[in-house]
């Protein structure tokens, strides 16, 4: 299956809200191993339930703390971050698309495991793993969402696996540590970038993403690790 890329510009009120989508859980590796081995495929209108009770004590913390309103588990950031600016290549990506609302965000950690699982039918992973936010994200918002992971090249069956061209692109991004990975300071980190990209008379040409650190377990990182870099694809104004 292939299809076009989708792209949602968002001002940066709603880049801010769609940031909620890193509410999503960063679970131990074993459940992540369990996910991956289940083969059903929910309606994409459809909840994805969990059994709360059989997470460890530390996951239940993390998904209470971000699904709680009003609770804060890290702090905006002081003064403004760091923007940077870099050149992305074409990339062929696998990928899984769903609408999904914040409580059942799981599913991209369940969807990265599936496409890494498939990728070495394509030559095996060749990039950072990205989810791209192609609307908002909310307990009223449901997206959709996409996981992408990059592989050297389609599969030999073209139409048994999902995926598409990433084209080439400039994009501003943001280096978030662990520190700033959390509501409400994550938040802060989309609205800092979605005004450098204002304010340069850019244009954004594609929905804002996060691409992650290969390697990199948030639930168990210290305060400085290198989590993910926060994104938006930009060019000139026409």
């Amino acid at each position: 299956m292939k299809w076009n890329n989708r792209r949602h510009p968002c001002r940066p009120s709603t880049i801010a809200t769609a940031a909620l989508a890193l509410m999503a859980f960063m679970g131990p590796p074993s459940l992540h191993a369990q996910e991956a081995a289940d083969d059903e495929q929910p309606a994409a209108n459809a909840p994805r339930l969990v059994d709360f009770a059989k997470l460890s004590p530390a996951a239940q913390r993390q998904i209470a703390a971000r699904l709680t309103p009003g609770v804060a588990t890290s702090d905006p950031p002081n003064g403004q971050l760091l923007v940077h600016e870099r050149y992305v290549p074409e990339q062929l990506v696998l990928t899984e698309q769903r609408h999904v609302y914040v409580g059942q965000l799981i599913w991209t950690q369940q969807a990265t495991a599936r496409l890494a699982a498939q990728a070495d039918r394509c030559g095996g992973v060749a990039g950072k793993r990205f989810v791209v936010f192609h609307g908002l994200v909310s307990a009223d918002s449901d997206g959709p969402v996409e996981v992408c992971v990059p592989v050297n090249h389609p599969p030999d069956e073209p139409a048994e696996l999902a995926w598409r061209v990433e084209p080439a692109h400039r994009e501003a991004f943001i280096q978030v540590t662990k520190a700033h990975f959390e509501v409400p300071a994550i938040l802060s980190v989309y609205d800092q970038l979605a005004q450098w990209v204002s304010a340069s008379d850019a244009e954004q040409t594609g929905s804002p993403r996060e691409v992650y650190v290969p390697g990199v377990e948030p639930l168990f990182a210290a305060a400085d690790t290198h989590i993910c870099d926060v994104a938006i694809p930009f060019g000139a104004p026409d």
